[in-house]
């Protein structure tokens, strides 16, 4: 379970924004697979693409750590 508060150095800081930065280098794997597969090709907007699979990947790693 992500606690709610994180404490960095005596600042607290939201639990979910550990996860989002923590969540980047994933993303950033993703998007270098997907590159490489060219993917992106068949995307409408490729950095339009490239946020939504950000948001949905951060939405399912939230949702898993907070149940």
């Amino acid at each position: 379970m992500l606690p709610a508060e994180i404490s960095l150095g005596g600042v607290y800081v939201p639990g979910l924004l550990v996860l989002a930065a923590g969540l980047f280098v994933l993303f950033w794997l993703l998007d270098g697979l997907a590159g490489r597969l060219g993917l992106y090709r068949y995307a409408w907007h490729p950095p339009l693409f490239r946020l939504g699979l950000y948001v949905c990947v951060f939405g399912l790693m939230g949702l898993a750590l907070l149940n």
